[in-house]
């Protein structure tokens, strides 16, 4: 019983971690430009993520 509470207790904190930390995702403009985006992570210090797929 305690380890169910315990596993419901980390689920909840890790969904309000999400969503708290995507309060202000609104403001951000995602960059489709790699050039752009490196610019742009340099100016500011920040990391870059860089989103890839393929359809094969």
């Amino acid at each position: 019983m305690k380890t169910r509470w315990l596993a419901a207790l980390a689920a909840v904190a890790l969904l309000v971690g999400l969503f708290a930390g995507s309060a202000g995702a609104d403001d951000e403009k995602w960059l489709t430009s790699l050039d752009a985006g490196l610019k742009a992570a340099k100016e500011s210090n920040k990391p870059l993520l860089i989103d890839f797929g393929a359809t094969w």
